[in-house]
């Protein structure tokens, strides 16, 4: 990211590069969640579970 935190209204950017295994380009499909933490103090808490075991930690 351009900055580790963003103020509110305040633009930032971020560039994904993907690479494979070997460390070579990769084309493909990615996830990015952005969020205000600040909710969390209001709210008691996050109220949702990790994206990380949402996507990939499920059984079929």
């Amino acid at each position: 990211p351009a900055k580790r935190r963003v103020k509110p209204g305040e633009k930032s950017s971020l560039r994904i590069i993907l690479k494979d295994e070997n460390g070579d380009p990769f084309e493909g499909t990615t996830v990015v969640t952005v969020y205000d933490k600040s909710l969390e103090a209001i709210a008691g808490g996050p109220n949702t579970r990790s994206i990380q075991d949402f996507f990939w930690n499920w059984t079929r």
